[in-house]
């Protein structure tokens, strides 16, 4: 796939959330929290639109004032609390395809994993235009999940798989998919490429109102930079 190829960037927003009600659009240091991911996008040279994928209108007004198109409301058979995230992506790329877009690769940046850089978007795009797909950020997760037991219906538990069976060392390092960044393209099958993030300030993820403080303090005291297009900041 060539570099100049066309990669969507879908924001997946919708309009329900227990942990932190209307955290998508809240303030967050002087603009709406889903506006750190749109600034992002928008400033990344190797995306080539930015769509935001809502069931609420108070939403979509929001993105669109920050710059990114909502051209349609997600439907709320999309939208409860059991809804994929997949089935809104390709929501999207159902409506775009009517208009006769056709992206190559589609990548995912949820709002609620501010902390992301437009570099990192700009490469991981790259990767996707060389045919790495899916293309993901990871993160190490503490626990090792090979020690993880399961409960019987009778009470009593059993390991899931034994722990001898992976060396001590490759036991030491777990990695989990995190949402700073999730693409795929549409020629690519099983190439995949993962990106781990360390900085403990790109792993915030914002479902309480502590992550909220927590950013809060962070953007409050310019201890992240995400390198944006100075037209677009």
């Amino acid at each position: 796939m060539h570099q100049k190829a066309k990669v969507l960037a879908v924001i997946p927003a919708r309009g329900g959330s227990k942990g932190l009600p209307g955290k998508n659009i809240r303030e967050l240091c002087g603009l709406p929290l889903i506006g750190y991911s749109i600034r992002v996008a928008l400033s990344a040279r190797n995306i080539d639109r930015v769509i935001v994928s809502t069931d609420s209108e108070e939403i979509a007004a929001v993105a669109r004032s920050l710059g990114a198109e909502v051209p349609f409301l997600r439907p709320p058979s999309l939208a409860g609390d059991a809804s994929l995230i997949s089935e809104a992506v390709f929501h999207v790329l159902d409506a775009l395809r009517e208009e006769g877009y056709h992206p190559d690769a589609v990548v995912e940046l949820y709002p609620t994993h501010p902390f992301r850089t437009v570099p990192l978007v700009d490469e991981l795009a790259v990767k996707l235009c060389e045919g790495y797909s899916p293309v993901n950020t990871v993160r190490r997760i503490v626990h090792d999940p090979l020690s993880v037991m399961l409960r019987r219906a009778d009470g009593t538990v059993f390991p899931v798989q034994k722990t001898s069976e992976a060396p001590e060392e490759a036991r030491r390092h777990y990695y989990r998919k995190y949402g700073l960044f999730a693409g795929r393209n549409r020629t690519s099958v099983d190439n995949p490429y993962f990106k781990v993030v360390n900085d403990p300030v790109s792993l915030i993820d914002i479902d309480t109102l502590s992550d909220f403080r927590l950013a809060e303090h962070v953007i409050g005291n310019g201890l992240f930079d995400f390198q944006l297009d100075p037209e677009i900041s």
